[in-house]
Order: C-alpha cells, then sequence, then structure tokens
C-alpha cells in the first residue's frame, strides 16, 4: 500500500509548505532533517523536539520575534542559526524552520577531547569561544 503523501507535507504558523527530506540528525529531545520549501524550492532545516517543554516552546517563539541572537549591541549575531517559523507536528510534536548550513564550515570541540590529532587550530578555538561569550553576555 503506498504511504500517504500528505504525511511528507509540513506547514509553518504563516501557512508556508515545505516537503520532507533527509534526515540529518537525531538525539534524545528532538531530530533534524532538510525540508523543501513547496512553491520555491528553497532547502531549510527542519528542527522537530518530540515532546518540548512549555519554556522552550516560548524561548524559540521569543527569537523568531526578535529575528533572532543579538549581541550586546543590538547586533543579530549571524554565527548563530536561529529560528525563522514554527510548525506543529503529530502528537504535540514542536519545531522550527531554518537556514540550512554546511556543516563543514562549522566546528565542535568534541573531536579535540575525544582525539586529540583532529584539534582546531588556535583561530578557531578563539572564534568558537568569543562567540559563546557574545551568546551567553
Amino acid at each position: 500500500m503506498a504511504k500517504n503523501t500528505v504525511d511528507k507535507i509540513i506547514t509553518d504558523r504563516e501557512g508556508n509548505t515545505y516537503s520532507y527530506g533527509k534526515q540529518l540528525g537525531r538525539g534524545g529531545q528532538a531530530s533534524v532533517r532538510t525540508v523543501i520549501h513547496t512553491e520555491t524550492k528553497k532547502e531549510y532545516a527542519l528542527k522537530i523536539y518530540k515532546s518540548p517543554s512549555s519554556k522552550i516552546k516560548n524561548n524559540i517563539e521569543e527569537l523568531i520575534k526578535r529575528g533572532g541572537i543579538k549581541d550586546k549591541n543590538g547586533r543579530i549575531l549571524d554565527s548563530v542559526v536561529t529560528p525563522i517559523s514554527t510548525v506543529v507536528g503529530k502528537n504535540g510534536a514542536f519545531g522550527y524552520i531554518m537556514e540550512k548550513v554546511n556543516l563543514d564550515d562549522y566546528t565542535t570541540l568534541v573531536p579535540s577531547w575525544t582525539n586529540p590529532k583532529k584539534r582546531p587550530d588556535a583561530v578557531t578555538l578563539c572564534k568558537i569561544i568569543k562567540n559563546l561569550c557574545s551568546f551567553f553576555e
């Protein structure tokens, strides 16, 4: 029996529709997959929480209202990927649409703890630390 194609479409709070793409990652709280805007054909990422707290929902809504995370001077930090719009999924799932970024341009500190041969260089570490400090003010 063919799968219902309606299950492969999700609508954001503004009424934009997206078709599901491949899964990018999954964790204990949420999963991330690609989605494609059905009209513009632009690819985005969708993070969907299985059963988010009201605090998570409120924080995401506030980020969308503010237009992103701002530094102490009120400038939007373009180095932080932020929600564009929210979506509601099945069984109370809640999530958001965000720009899809090339993860090859980002780094994590985890490899430097688990595999000393893959340590980021000093410039990259300084950028990470600076962004973390800006993020947490």
